[in-house]
């Protein structure tokens, strides 16, 4: 903190009422004449900004008429900012004050002033201005600003990088935090800030704080920060330097108590967090920290607001990979005033410990109405998934199974591929002790003692309506009992084809399919030499584990 900008002389001042003063003897002598008694007196709190004086009282204690002549500090300031004292041809036995001010306190905590000659000493506190939400506040250093406009949401849209997410109400707080709120909301206010002094000004969200609740002052995993957020007009308020004679407006948002919001939203300025900008909050001259007392509180009106709640969210107890999977939960405005639930259907895996988004609801509701949402989603991998939709406390969960089809049967892939798996042909049962293939020439492999070759047909259909990469040949295997084998040999051009046992390409798709494009080709596997084609199950595995089984 600049402990220069403490203390600044204000144009004008009426003197307050006076209390509390310290009384010292002995002191200064000017020629003859002997001060006694000195006392620097004043109010024990004044609010931050408003004007104030101070009185220095001092006793001739000698025997002939002299001047009394001292130095006024606050701790904290340079040698320039001092005040000279004089009090002019103080008779013998005579006491005599003089008003020095006015003074403004920029700095919220307790200050002290002093009389360097005699030691006299007087300790003002500047408590936190309180002002009508909207107010503008000025202080006498040339800094002013205003909080205004409060808006309330339960959640905030934005754009991630891996699609649409939400900011909701709870989300500033953290999980283990025992003082967070049961329920809170998203409050949305507008910053003005002008810098009139001559020099720049570190502000930014961190310089706010809100009763009962948190400033959102980062949006992690948003693709532009807090600007990705939908449905708030403007930019948020900035965390950069404010130039002198520059002014800024911007939004800022904070995650606050429903509760304390209905009452009355108080939004605070701490001039100590900014000037620490994110270092140790400084001290007052009583050893205090400033970061605990806001320079200024707005108070806005108590309002009232909707209240949503998330009830009957219902899923299959069971389903398998690619499946539809049919969601439908219900939204209910409990709150007197109508409003819009915004949230995030999401879901996550046993062994994992982040959400992730899959698609986001919006529902208007009149105060008391309930409406049910419905979505269709894919299972995209076997395991046991947890659904939610967020805001909101239900969550499900579904076991997702591998889908099993006989060999030659459909098997649609979550993103929208149709895949057909044979073993060998019409003409063969597709194992055998060798192939041969041509790259440019014949060449022939033959299985090692014990193992065979098993050939798999492989056929897949874009069955969406959009572009979509096809499954590679690295997602395929062939289990045996509980042994799985990996493809044996793959085309490393695409141009490879097989000439016998079977005649056709390597399975090698490559760049993304059109809408009904289809890839076909063969896939070799080595696998026991006693194994029958009962005895094989051709998996497609989307990552660890499997997502489908094809077998006779």
């Amino acid at each position: 903190m600049n402990r220069r900008k403490l203390l600044s002389f204000a144009t004008t001042a009426t003197l307050p009422s006076l209390a509390g003063c310290q009384v010292f003897g002995g002191a200064l002598d000017s020629g003859p004449a002997t001060f006694e008694d000195v006392t620097l007196s004043g109010p024990d709190e004044v609010g931050v900004g408003e004007t104030f004086s101070l009185s220095v009282s001092a006793t001739n204690a000698g025997g002939e008429s002299g001047n009394f002549t001292d130095t006024l500090t606050a701790d904290g300031r340079g040698p320039g900012d001092d005040t000279r004292i004089r009090i002019g041809d103080v008779s013998a036995s005579e006491s005599r004050s003089v008003e020095v001010g006015p003074f403004s306190l920029s700095h919220a905590g307790r200050h002290r002033f002093r009389l360097t000659g005699t030691g006299a000493a007087h300790t003002v506190s500047a408590a936190t201005q309180s002002l009508p939400g909207g107010q503008r506040f000025a202080f006498a250093d040339g800094l002013a600003l205003s909080v205004a406009d409060p808006a309330y949401r339960d959640a905030l849209l934005f754009d991630a990088p891996d699609g649409r997410d939400v900011l909701a109400s709870g989300d500033a707080f953290a999980s283990d935090d025992e003082s967070a709120p049961d329920e809170s909301v998203l409050a949305v206010v507008r910053i003005w800030m002008e810098n009139r002094t001559g020099g720049s000004l570190p502000v930014g969200p961190s310089s706010f704080s809100v009763s009962d609740g948190e400033v959102v002052a980062t949006l992690d995993g948003a693709a532009d920060g807090l600007a990705s957020l939908d449905g708030v007009d403007g930019d948020p308020f900035g965390a950069s330097a404010l130039a002198p004679g520059d002014s800024r407006t911007g939004w800022l948002v904070a995650d606050v108590a429903t509760e304390r919001a209905t009452e009355g939203l108080q939004v605070a300025w701490n001039r100590a967090r900014g000037d620490a900008r994110g270092g140790e909050a400084d001290e007052t001259a009583s050893g205090e920290t400033s970061d605990s007392a806001p320079e200024v509180r707005w108070q806005f009106d108590a309002t009232e607001l909707p209240r949503f709640e998330v009830t009957d969210l219902s899923l299959p107890a069971e389903t398998e990979v690619g499946a539809a999977l049919s969601a439908t939960a219900t939204v209910e405005n409990t709150g007197s005033v109508p409003g819009t639930y915004r949230g995030v259907f999401e879901h996550r895996y046993a062994d994992e410990d982040e959400w992730r988004a899959r698609e986001t609801v919006e529902v208007e509701l009149a105060p008391g109405e309930r409406r049910t949402w419905t979505t269709e989603r894919t299972a995209p991998e076997a395991g046991r998934a947890e659904y939610r939709l967020r805001p909101g406390r239900p969550v499900e969960t579904v076991g997702v199974r591998a889908a099993e089809r006989g060999l030659g049967e459909s098997f649609t892939t979550p993103d929208g591929a149709e895949v057909r798996v044979n073993v060998g042909s019409d003409a063969f049962d597709g194992l055998l002790q060798s192939y041969v293939y041509d790259d440019g020439q014949n060449q022939s492999f033959r299985a090692p003692a014990g193992k065979t070759f098993a050939f798999v047909r492989v056929a897949v259909r874009n069955a969406t309506d959009e572009r979509i990469a096809f499954p590679g040949p690295g997602r395929f295997s062939v289990a045996v009992g509980e042994e799985s084998y990996g493809v044996f040999h793959q085309s490393s051009n695409g141009n490879t084809t097989f000439a016998s046992p079977v005649e056709g390409p390597f399975y090698a798709p490559t760049a993304a399919y059109d809408p009904d494009e289809t890839e076909r080709g063969w896939l070799v596997f080595q696998v026991p030499a006693d194994a029958t084609v009962g005895d094989l199950a051709v998996r497609w595995s989307p990552s660890e584990d499997v997502g489908a089984t094809w077998s006779e």
